[in-house]
């Protein structure tokens, strides 16, 4: 686990996330800290990401936002 910051150096908004991480290089974790939520807001950094859950790739650079049931956690994979 580390900050986005860490593999996206030059990314400004990186370094202002303070709720999101990075799994290893590959998996950006978006964990839910209020209760009942069921949309979140999340930063995509710069690349392509797919949910971990099954749909599109879709571009990053972007604040996007996401459902977030409490049975699922939003992550998102980072595409190549």
């Amino acid at each position: 686990m580390r900050p986005c910051f860490y593999d996206f150096p030059d990314d400004a908004k990186c370094w202002e996330v303070e709720d999101q991480y990075m799994y290893g290089p590959k998996y950006l974790c978006c964990p839910i800290f209020e209760a009942g939520l069921k949309k979140r807001k999340l930063y995509l950094p710069e690349g392509k990401w797919a949910p971990l859950n099954g749909g599109d790739a879709m571009a990053g650079g972007r604040e996007i936002e996401v459902d977030c049931p409490i049975e699922l956690m939003p992550i998102f994979i980072r595409q190549n």
